[in-house]
Formats: structure tokens, sequence, C-alpha cells
């Protein structure tokens, strides 16, 4: 083994290991940006499944306001409106609106659509409650997904619209 040869074999791979890693940071940090979710958002969720009869074809819409941190999503919301089975409208105002916070993140998919998860805690009239959202990043404007939600054990689609940046 002739060490002079060697000794460049290491430097010879430890430099080309050091250029690929620039390489990948860049398309990762730059080709492959997380998306940007910052912003106002509605979001609404429709039941499908529900052990509480009358939340079977229920809609909820709620305005939320959203930051991202590198991978990581908070934020807070208000219920602001809802849509029962027999059509009947509701809109919530001032104290009526129940508060929600936001918290969640995102997972970086390079040949697929990212996908964000999304945790709500909501204080409602009666009591605390929990929904997660899992969204396909489809576009800058648009997420689409299922929920699920200790809210009498309800289940569903829901779609996220940007309202604004």
């Amino acid at each position: 083994m002739n060490f002079s040869t060697f000794l460049s074999d290491v430097i010879a791979t430890t430099l080309g290991g050091a250029v690929l890693t620039f390489i990948f940071f860049l398309l990762r940090e730059k080709a492959f940006k997380p998306p940007s979710l910052n912003g106002s958002w509605i979001y609404e969720q429709h039941t499908f499944n529900s052990d509480y009869a009358p939340y079977k074809n229920l809609t909820l819409r709620y305005i939320a306001l959203i930051g991202r941190d590198g991978n990581q999503i908070y934020g807070s919301a208000e219920k602001f409106f809802e849509i029962t089975a027999d059509g009947k409208e509701k809109e919530y105002t001032g104290k009526t609106r129940s508060l929600v916070e936001i918290t969640g993140h995102i997972e970086r998919r390079y040949f697929s659509k990212d996908l964000i998860s999304i945790h709500i805690a909501e204080t409602g009239e009666l009591r605390k409650s929990s929904t997660f959202h899992v969204l396909e990043y489809i576009d800058s404007n648009n997420l689409q997904g299922r929920f699920s939600s200790s809210i009498a054990n309800q289940d569903g689609t829901v779609s996220w619209t940007r309202k604004s940046s």
C-alpha cells in the first residue's frame, strides 16, 4: 500500500463528499423549499362520521392565522360559521366564537406533495377538544386532507384556502 496515493484518495473522497453535501443542501433549501403557510386561512371541515347523529354531514368554517418557523407550524383560529345536516346556517360572532390553538409540522417530501400535520386544541362552550388534520400541499393557496376529532368521535374531509399572505 502506497501512503501517498492513500492520502490523496482520502482527500479526494472527503472533498467529493463535501461538494455533494453542499449541492444537496442547496437543492433542499432553494429548489425544494418548505411551503410558505404564513398568513390568514379559511378552513372548512365536512363531517362524514360521528357518534352523535346531529353532527353527521355538519360543515364548520374557521378563520386561522398561521405562522411557520422551519418545519414547525403555529397559530390560532376561531370558528365563525356552521351548516347543519338539515341546511340550517349559523354564524358565530364576538364571544360566541370558540378559540383554537394550532400547532403542527411539515413533512417535506421530494418526490411527492408535502404532508402537513396540524393539531387543533379548541376551547368550546362546554369543554376542550382536539382535532387532527393531515393535509396535502396542493399549491400556495390550497391544502386538502382528512380530519379526526375527539368531539363526538368525528372524522371527515377538510380543505384550507388562503385568505391572504
